[in-house]
């Protein structure tokens, strides 16, 4: 396979996308009359802590199997707005790690976040994430493509390792530049992100 290279030079460095970026005693009074059997008092059922529920992996969309600009856009939008909230929330890279090139600055950023939150015993409650005005450029048939989008991301909360939320970050709105490549299947190359509108 070609190296992977790219003429964009929009592609030459990376930004990290804010994660928004995101929770009885006995007094000792008088004995009870002999004659007079002693109060039987019922003990509070112990009630249990609920164990939080870990999100399951996202499903790929059908369109990620096929190597045309309809999956390129299908797995760029998949990346950023499914498996990225979804590292932040449950500390899981397995599929992050599938998808993502080893040379992906953007991917391996992201990798050491993460790495750092786990180590922390933190997690993020990420905003849910969405895109539009989604284009895909052809740079090589059927092997190379650069895909544009706006992702919106919803308002997102740290959560320390007790449980409890330290702080929120207010969601917002970025334009993404994505670079896949197709190698019997798909892998991110880079990413760059910039405000939306600059």
């Amino acid at each position: 396979m070609p190296p992977r290279t790219w003429d964009r030079r929009a592609l030459a460095s990376t930004a990290a996308l804010s994660v928004a970026i995101a929770l009885a005693g006995c007094d000792g009074g008088s004995s009870p009359d002999p004659t007079t059997p002693p109060a039987v008092t019922a003990s509070p059922t112990p009630t249990s802590t609920p164990t939080p529920t870990v999100p399951s992996t996202p499903s790929r969309p059908d369109a990620m199997s096929s190597s045309t600009a309809e999956g390129a856009a299908a797995t760029a939008e998949f990346f950023m707005t499914d498996l990225y909230p979804h590292i932040y929330r449950t500390g899981d890279l397995t599929e992050w790690d599938v998808l993502s090139s080893p040379d992906c600055t953007f991917c391996n950023n992201m990798r050491s976040k993460i790495t750092e939150m786990l180590a922390a015993e933190e997690r993020v409650e990420a905003g849910a994430m969405s895109a539009s005005n989604t284009a895909t450029t052809e740079q090589r048939e059927g092997t190379w493509y650069l895909v544009s989008t706006r992702l919106s991301q919803e308002d997102s909360t740290r959560i320390d390792s007790s449980g409890t939320p330290v702080s929120t970050t207010p969601g917002g709105t970025v334009d993404a530049l994505i670079a896949l490549s197709w190698d019997g299947g798909w892998h991110v190359d880079e990413v760059e992100l910039t405000p939306a509108g600059a």
